[in-house]
């Protein structure tokens, strides 16, 4: 895992079921496994065939893999990352202030709902924008100057085209995901995990 700790992602192909389970072993605990497909009983964007836009989720899982069973159509359905500390360091230190107050909220898996900071002191950084609390003047000057960079910086953007058995696993803290709208036919289908960090006791 020296890659990905290095590079804050990594690519694997060919992987078997029982490779992924010691790889997740490796990285923490996984806290959730989720079947992504679309599924339009249920009511979160992440089972539609709707784009998302830039995030990342719960920061509760410092790593999230995802493991495909389907591509769909690897062409136009890939997985796209990106490296927020790319974007961060085109900031100064006063355009980031207001952005290390905003909070988010966080829909827990361990516990009850809560906020997390945009920007911790350890540099690691949480960014939802359907999920922000309450955001004042200051904060939304700061973040729409953040979103401006993240859609300009598209040029540094990852593109990964799925194929059967082929696992991506990012660091949660520090890179953004997205994806484009699905064939709502798609069947495209990965199965996600969030997997939360064990430090050595």
């Amino acid at each position: 895992m020296e890659t990905l700790h290095r590079d804050g992602y990594q690519i694997l192909d060919d992987v078997g079921a029982n490779e992924l389970r010691s790889i997740i072993d490796l990285l923490g605990i996984s806290i959730l496994e989720t079947a992504v497909k679309i599924d339009n009983k249920k009511k979160s964007q992440v089972f539609s065939a709707e784009p998302m836009e830039w995030h990342q989720d719960s920061p509760e899982a410092r790593w999230i893999a995802w493991h495909c069973v389907n591509p769909g159509n690897s062409e136009s359905e890939p997985t796209e990352i990106l490296d927020a500390s790319l974007i961060l360091k085109q900031f100064t230190e006063k355009q980031i202030a207001p952005l290390k107050e905003l909070r988010t909220r966080v829909r827990s898996v361990m516990e009850a709902e809560y906020s997390a900071p945009f920007w911790s002191s350890n540099g690691s950084i949480h960014y939802c924008p359907w999920l922000l609390d309450s955001p004042s003047n200051d904060q939304l000057t700061a973040l729409e100057q953040f979103k401006t960079c993240l859609y300009q910086g598209d040029h540094q953007k990852i593109s990964i085209k799925w194929t059967a058995n082929r696992t991506l696993i990012i660091d949660n803290h520090r890179f953004l995901h997205k994806r484009p709208s699905l064939d709502q036919a798609s069947p495209r289908h990965l199965i996600r995990f969030w997997i939360k960090e064990q430090h050595a006791s």
